[in-house]
Formats: C-alpha cells, sequence, structure tokens
C-alpha cells in the first residue's frame, strides 16, 4: 500500500511538473519592434555616419546653407506658422515669382548632398542585409511567436520592445561597412529578406532622406513642399 501511495505521489508530483511548465514550453508572446530604429542604433550605422559628415563635410555645408538661405523664403508662404505648407500654401508658393529661383536652389542643394545621402544608403542596406538573421535569433532567444510595429499596438509594456535586443545582435553581425558604393550602385538593392533602407529624418549633419526603393509610409503630415 505505501509502495502504491509513493508511486502515486511520484506520479502527481510529476504531473504537477508536467502542468507547470507546459504553458512554457508552447508559451506564445507578442513582442513590438522598430527596424528602422534597430538599424540606425547600431555602432555600425553611427560610426557611418560620423565618417560621411566628414568625407562629405563640403557637399554637406553647402546643401545647409542653400537651405538657409532659402527658409525665409519659403517661411512667407507659411500662413498659419505650423512649419509646413498645406495644399493651399503651397499652390501660393507655385504660383510666386520667386518659385523658379527656390527651385533651382532646391535642387543645387540635393545635388550637393547627393553623395553623402548615397553614402547613408549603402550603409544602411549592408546592415539591413544582416537584419533577417538577428531578428530571427532574437525571435528565437525571447521565444516569441507574434512581432508587430509600435505603431500597430495600442498599447504594450517596455519589457515587450525587442528593438534593443536586435540592435545588439546586428551589432554583433555588423562591426563596420563601408560609405563608398560601388560605381553602379543602386538603393534598394539590398538582401531579400531585409528592410527597405529606412526613411525619415537622418542623423544631424546628414539632412534628406535616405534612397528607398520603397515609397515612404505615410507620417500623417501635411507636405512641407521642399
Amino acid at each position: 500500500m505505501k509502495s502504491m501511495i509513493k508511486y502515486l505521489g511520484i506520479s502527481a508530483v510529476a504531473l504537477t511538473t508536467g502542468l507547470a511548465l507546459a504553458p512554457t514550453a508552447s508559451a506564445q508572446s507578442v513582442a513590438v519592434a522598430d527596424p528602422q530604429t534597430a538599424i540606425l542604433k547600431t555602432t555600425a550605422f553611427t560610426n557611418a555616419i560620423n565618417q560621411i559628415k566628414t568625407t562629405y563635410k563640403t557637399g554637406l555645408d553647402q546643401a545647409e546653407a542653400i537651405r538657409k538661405e532659402l527658409a525665409p523664403l519659403e517661411q512667407a508662404f507659411d500662413a498659419n506658422k505650423d512649419g509646413q505648407l498645406d495644399d493651399s500654401e503651397l499652390a501660393k508658393l507655385r504660383a510666386s515669382p520667386n518659385f523658379a529661383s527656390i527651385q533651382q536652389k532646391e535642387q543645387q542643394a540635393s545635388q550637393a548632398e547627393m553623395p553623402a545621402l548615397r553614402a547613408r544608403a549603402y550603409a544602411i542596406e549592408q546592415i539591413s542585409a544582416k537584419f533577417q538573421q538577428a531578428y530571427a535569433t532574437v525571435k528565437t532567444t525571447k521565444r516569441v511567436s507574434l512581432v508587430i510595429r509600435p505603431e500597430a499596438a495600442l498599447d504594450f509594456d517596455a519589457n515587450a520592445d525587442i528593438t534593443d535586443d536586435i540592435t545588439a545582435e546586428l551589432n554583433k553581425l555588423v562591426t563596420t561597412v563601408s560609405i563608398t558604393p560601388p560605381a553602379n550602385w543602386q538603393p534598394g538593392g539590398n538582401a531579400a529578406g531585409a528592410p527597405a533602407a529606412p526613411r525619415g529624418n537622418p542623423p544631424a549633419g546628414v539632412p534628406g532622406a535616405a534612397l528607398p526603393a520603397t515609397p515612404a509610409p505615410s507620417t500623417g503630415k501635411k507636405p512641407s513642399g521642399r
């Protein structure tokens, strides 16, 4: 009888332990991650930006000087002073006698900063090529079954954000990148499965957007006219 009780006791303990571990073994958790932020926070990208600021300083300074010159001309059409030009304000700018001159200077600024923007996009593309690998490692390590972007979540705990974990993994995979694109290189030729080059405001000293192959996501902001 005692042996039977002992047997049943062991079985009960084993069963209880099994039940306790089962949810962990098959746990399904949701996490959030921002691919763009994960890439832009890498050490390789930070170092690349510092190199770009130095290597392409002349063009960047020239573009900045032109845009400072243009700022008051464009701001004169910003009737509501919100820092952007809506459709009606932009229409007035286009109808002004100065529009051709403003357009020409904008083109000059764009041409001056283009080498820096290409270098930035090339650096991003090299890191992006390893994103899927880094993401998969973190997803497995964290035992996450579903990952969504922060903007898709109504609310989430800070512990659910695995963006920094992806950055840390990318730092292991990509220690340095080149800022000199091949002569025939075009933005958007990143490896399959890697995210497109991030859009948005680049770090200080490298104005303008990157040069991705995909359209920029909607920001909900009014057109700036720039």
